[in-house]
């Protein structure tokens, strides 16, 4: 009886070996879900969103981040990492969370909340609050943080100048 079970379990490889494949991935989903909950606890403070401007604004923003059509954004997951590693090729609504990403870690090392030198490289944070940004904020939020921290200072600026 025993020899019969141990060729039966023998002669399922296969099983053992996609039983073995589903643990591997469980495990790197589970490693990259902790390492980021574990750098977004390093941040003192996470970012609020502002209010969001008129419609004509947010349209506006939404094509200087390289928008086409309505605004739309995507939704990122910890295992996604690799969507936001190369932050020139972004779509729009992800641009919009690395401008608010990259203010809120400068922010921060100017008033020397945070380390600039010692700990994790501030990209790696920037990333890790890109994605926080992606399931926190809405697109609006994002793209009306772009436009009344990037576009409407460089028009006034504009404006005033002339």
């Amino acid at each position: 009886m025993a020899h019969g079970l141990a060729a039966r379990w023998q002669s399922r490889r296969w099983l053992r070996a996609l039983c073995l494949l589903a643990g591997v991935a469980l495990a790197s989903v589970a490693g990259l879900e902790l390492s980021y909950r574990w750098i977004l606890r390093g941040l003192p403070i996470l970012p609020t969103p502002m209010a969001v401007p008129r419609k004509e604004a947010l349209d506006y923003a939404w094509r200087s981040l390289g928008g086409a059509g309505a605004i739309r954004g995507e939704v990122l997951y910890p295992w996604m990492f690799g969507r936001v590693w190369n932050l020139d090729h972004l779509a729009p609504s992800l641009k919009a969370a690395h401008y608010v990403a990259q203010f809120h870690i400068l922010t921060l090392q100017d008033e020397q909340r945070i380390s600039s030198i010692n700990g994790l490289r501030g990209s790696i944070r920037e990333r890790v609050l890109i994605v926080w940004l992606s399931r926190h904020w809405s697109v609006e939020q994002l793209v009306g943080w772009t436009y009344t921290a990037t576009v409407l200072p460089t028009a006034q600026r504009a404006k005033e100048a002339r």
